[in-house]
């Protein structure tokens, strides 16, 4: 499941981590300290080595698709607060750092299936309406 969480973290664009931290990371930093104080984009890093372990600055950044300086910026963020370590063979994370991912997680799983059923609705409303209309497209 840790693979499938990170994978659907992942995926998203940057525009959505800016926005979705920005909103849920006060009601996280209450029960994880110090989330509030990464920025957004190194949940990519702490999720790709919460689902996949330990790993270097290099294939790090290649698999969160970063710049090495960015991804450099972000991993000395999510070692500053604890949430990852830096080891012989790279970086790992710690266990706050898991909470934090299993947190971030949730939440995001939870708000994108919220904004995909609003989404399926929106969708829906317009189908029904075109088939209701005499509307013909060209």
């Amino acid at each position: 499941m840790r693979r499938e969480i990170a994978d659907a973290i992942l995926s998203g664009n940057n525009l959505n981590y800016r926005k979705w931290l920005a909103q849920e990371a006060g009601g996280l930093a209450l029960r994880i300290a110090n989330l509030d104080e990464i920025p957004p984009l190194a949940i990519l890093p702490l999720a790709k080595i919460a689902a996949y372990g330990e790993a270097n600055a290099r294939r790090l950044a290649i698999a969160c698709d970063m710049e090495l300086d960015d991804l450099q910026d972000h991993i000395d963020a999510l070692c500053e607060v604890g949430f990852a370590e830096e080891t012989a063979n790279g970086f790992n994370i710690t266990p706050l750092g898991e909470r934090a991912f299993i947190a971030v997680g949730k939440n995001m799983i939870i708000r994108e299936r919220l904004e995909l059923k609003g989404r399926l609705e929106q969708i829906g409303n317009l189908y029904d309406k075109m088939n209701n209309a005499d509307i013909e497209f060209h």
